[in-house]
């Protein structure tokens, strides 16, 4: 018996359907049959009941199915903490981030850190916030810099600084000439809008805006970065809500307009395994907490 027989009886246990947990966990379904077949050989008991429209865990297989969750958490416990021990030893930094980090704080923190540690070994990652929290669940970044705050019971998330959203309007709109945008003006708008996997926070505050004016948001356009959101507006696809460090890098197309709207700030996060304790990260957050003036440790 492999852990992966393990995944395969959890998965079928799951979705109590052989096709859809052989899609969840991408392998054909005959052969997913046959490696069940051969797991309850091995365990000498029948785990599943198998009728015509229908398949249900017998009392063997609701106890395997609890035992078999529980030595694959172990498992990953087991990974994590020799992965930890690993990275500890070794003089290496891997980040995550989105593009506000690398415009607001890698800047200014880098050559802190450069001139603490010069031959620390940092590798940067541009990931979305979703997949950087799952990377660093799984050891392969160090140090996430999200608009997500987690704080899990493996995560531990501070907010180093936040930020208003602003309207983004073309300047070809007849609305360029406006000192401020109505709340009836804006409703009647379409709206390019961020992708909720790319940026769920910004997505949901988007969103709510709208929830508070009693409608829905217009949308003409999804978006899956913020750049797209600028250029798109520049090409007069919609207009757009954005973080305000935009601003640096808009061009004569696009205006940033005042709304009688009171739109919400947006954070940024440093997110950080509570179980980390390399020398690196410590670094990290010494140098972070003394710029941003945050409490870290």
């Amino acid at each position: 018996m492999e852990l992966r027989h393990l995944k395969y009886f959890i998965s079928v246990a799951e979705e109590l359907n052989f096709t859809r947990a052989a899609e969840k966990i991408f392998i054909a379904q005959p052969s997913l049959s046959q490696q069940i077949k051969d797991l309850e050989e091995e365990l000498g008991a029948q785990l599943f009941l198998r009728k015509k429209r229908s398949l249900s865990l017998t009392e063997e297989g609701q106890q395997f199915y609890i035992d078999a969750k529980h030595i694959l958490e172990l498992a990953a416990k087991a990974k994590q903490n020799v992965q930890l021990i690993t990275n500890c030893k070794k003089n290496k930094l891997n980040i995550g981030f989105l593009p506000i980090a690398e415009m607001k704080i890698f800047p200014y923190v880098m050559p802190l850190i450069r001139a603490e540690q010069s031959d620390l070994d940092i590798q940067f990652y541009s990931l979305s916030c979703l997949a950087q929290i799952q990377a660093l669940k799984d050891h392969q970044i160090d140090v996430a810099f999200t608009r997500q705050c987690i704080n899990d019971d493996q995560i531990a998330s501070i907010e180093l600084f936040s930020e208003p959203l602003v309207l983004l309007i073309p300047s070809a709109s007849p609305f360029a000439k406006h000192d401020i945008i109505s709340k009836e003006d804006l409703i009647q708008q379409k709206f390019i809008l961020s992708e909720e996997m790319a940026s769920p926070v910004l997505f949901q505050k988007t969103q709510e805006i709208f929830k508070s004016l009693g409608t829905e948001m217009q949308i003409s356009q999804h978006s899956s970065n913020i750049l797209m959101n600028v250029n798109l507006v520049g090409m007069q696809i919609g207009w757009t809500i954005v973080p305000a460090y935009v601003e640096s890098f808009l061009g004569p197309n696009v205006l940033i307009k005042r709304t009688q709207v009171n739109l919400p700030n947006i954070g940024l996060y440093l997110n950080y395994r509570k179980n980390d304790e390399s020398e690196s990260l410590k670094l990290v957050k010494s140098i972070l907490s003394q710029h941003f003036h945050c409490h870290i440790f």
